[in-house]
C-alpha cells in the first residue's frame, strides 16, 4: 500500500469508534488454522453499528507533525474544525433520509448469509447499535464469537459511499485475543463529478434516492463480501493465487496539503466480475467491491476499467415495518 492508502485506513479505522482492536495492535491472520476450524462447536455473531444516520469521513490532521506539544495542540484544532465542518455539510442528506434504517437492512440480510457458512455452526446473530465492545471470558467459555463492526460513511469530499466491516474470530475456550481477522469494502460509483456541498445536493435529491440506492446496494455487497471473506477464514472456496495488480480508489478526497487518500495499490485475485463492478480480494484477506470507474490502473487478467456510469434507476431502500403497540391486558 501506498503511504495515503495507510493513511486512509488508520484514519478510518479511527472513525469506526475502535473497530478491530486487537487486530489492529497485533498482527492477526486473515485464515485460520484446520484444527482450528474443526474445533469449532457453535458460534454466535455480534454486529455492532454504532450510527444510525449517514456521516463524512474526515481526514485527521497530522500537520503539527514533530513540532511536540505545540504540534498536539494544532493537530487538535485542525481535527476539530474538519469534524465539525464535515458534521454541518451533511445534515441536508440526513433530513432527507431520516426513515432509512441501514442496521436493520444489514441485520436483515446478514444472518442467512452466516448461515450458509458451514463451518461457523451459527448459533444466533445479535445486532447491537452501539459501540464495539470486548467479549468476555464468561461467554467465550460458552462458545465462539464472530465480532462484527460495520461503519456507513460518505467519502472525504462526499462523492462515494462507503460501506466499511472489520470482523474477527475469537475461539471458544481461547486466551480472548482474536484467532483471525479481516476487513470488506465496498465503494459506490461517485455520485457525479462534484464535490462536498454540491455532492450532498445530487444525494439529497427526490428524498435522497440516489443515496438509498447506492446504500441498498452498499449492504448488499458487504454481507455477500463477508459470507466470501468467512469461507475464507475457514479454508473453503478461497482464492489464493495473485495473478492480478490493481490500483484503486477506496475513497475520493484530499487530506494535508491536497494529498489524495484511499489509493490501495494492491496484488490478489478478482473474485467477481461484472459489467460495471467487480470483487477483489487482496493477499492481505481484505475484500473490496468496486466500481470499474475507481480503478486508475490493471494487470492481469480482466477487462480495463469501464467509463463511469450514472444509473437510471432510483429505488427506495427497504424500511423495518413499524412496532404494534402491545394489546390490551397484555
Amino acid at each position: 500500500m501506498t503511504h495515503y492508502s495507510r493513511l486512509f485506513h488508520g484514519t478510518l479505522i479511527v472513525v469506526l469508534l475502535g473497530l478491530l482492536p486487537s487486530a489492529c495492535r497485533s498482527v492477526v491472520g486473515n485464515r485460520l488454522e484446520p484444527a482450528q476450524v474443526a474445533r469449532v462447536r457453535g458460534t454466535l455473531a455480534r454486529s455492532y453499528i454504532p450510527e444510525r444516520q449517514i456521516k463524512i469521513m474526515w481526514v485527521r490532521s497530522h500537520m503539527g507533525g514533530g513540532l511536540g506539544l505545540m504540534g498536539g495542540v494544532i493537530n487538535r484544532s485542525v481535527d476539530r474544525g474538519r469534524r465539525n465542518a464535515a458534521e454541518e455539510m451533511v445534515l441536508p442528506l440526513q433530513a432527507q433520509s431520516q426513515d432509512v434504517n441501514y442496521q436493520w437492512m444489514f441485520w436483515h440480510s446478514l444472518e442467512p448469509t452466516l448461515r450458509q457458512v458451514p463451518w461457523l455452526k451459527l448459533i444466533g446473530l445479535e445486532g447491537k447499535p452501539e459501540a464495539v465492545e470486548a467479549p468476555s471470558y464468561e461467554e467465550l467459555v460458552q462458545h465462539s464469537l464472530v465480532r462484527m463492526g460495520t461503519g456507513v460513511f460518505l467519502s472525504v469530499d462526499s462523492s462515494t459511499l462507503v460501506v466499511k466491516t472489520g470482523f474477527e474470530f475469537f475461539e471458544q475456550g481461547g486466551s480472548g485475543r482474536a484467532a483471525a481477522a479481516t476487513i470488506v469494502y465496498y465503494r459506490s460509483e461517485k455520485v457525479g463529478q462534484v464535490e462536498d456541498e454540491k455532492a450532498i445536493g445530487l444525494w439529497s435529491a427526490d428524498r435522497a434516492a440516489r443515496y438509498r440506492m447506492a446504500l441498498a446496494e452498499g449492504v448488499a455487497e458487504n454481507v455477500k463480501m463477508i459470507g466470501l471473506a468467512l469461507f475464507c477464514m475457514g479454508g473453503m472456496n478461497c482464492p489464493f493465487g495473485r495473478p492480478h495488480h490493481l490500483r484503486f480508489r477506496v475513497n475520493e478526497g484530499s487530506g494535508d496539503l491536497g494529498a489524495q487518500v484511499g489509493v490501495v495499490d494492491a496484488d490478489g485475485t478478482i473474485v467477481e466480475e461484472g459489467p460495471y463492478r467487480l470483487i477483489f480480494r487482496g493477499v492481505n484477506g481484505i475484500f473490496y467491491s468496486l466500481p470499474r470507474g475507481a480503478i486508475e490502473s490493471q494487470s492481469g487478467h480482466g477487462p480495463p476499467p469501464a467509463p463511469v456510469l450514472v444509473p437510471a434507476a432510483l429505488p427506495v431502500a427497504p424500511v423495518p415495518p413499524p412496532t404494534l403497540p402491545p394489546a390490551p391486558g397484555s
